[in-house]
């Protein structure tokens, strides 16, 4: 996925700027997360005893990357692979839905030579992952 990020005014004076993130619409369609960045704590975090703004640019840039990068990773819900595993979820609970009664009321304890006790097996795998 690409992203675009891109400043607001920054405020010299205060020491902060806020860093809009934009996903592109070609992904996804569009999402927005505004995000503050207090650069005076940035910079004497990764860089003790000196102002943001008599760094380098590369270093600027390796703040505000840092800055930028998420807290926690998260699983897109739109995504191709969350589509799959959608779809595997509602074919598992239509399999579950249909055979387990039918199991149940006609064949009984299956051992584990039959293919239905496989197949179970590697149903209830999904659902565990």
């Amino acid at each position: 996925q690409c992203w675009i990020q891109f400043p607001l005014p920054v405020t010299a004076a205060m020491g902060w700027a806020k860093y809009i993130t934009r996903q592109c619409r070609c992904c996804t369609g569009s999402s927005i997360e505004f995000k503050d960045i207090d650069l005076r704590h940035q910079t004497q975090r990764h860089y003790p005893g000196r102002r943001f703004h008599d760094l380098s640019f590369r270093e600027q840039v390796d703040i505000l990357r840092d800055a930028l990068r998420p807290d926690n990773n998260l699983i897109d819900p739109h995504s191709t692979g969350m589509r799959w595993w959608d779809l595997l979820i509602v074919l598992c609970l239509v399999f579950m839905g249909i055979v387990t009664p039918y199991e149940v009321i006609f064949i009984g304890p299956l051992r584990w030579t039959n293919w239905l006790f496989v197949v179970n097996r590697c149903v209830d795998a999904v659902f565990v992952v």
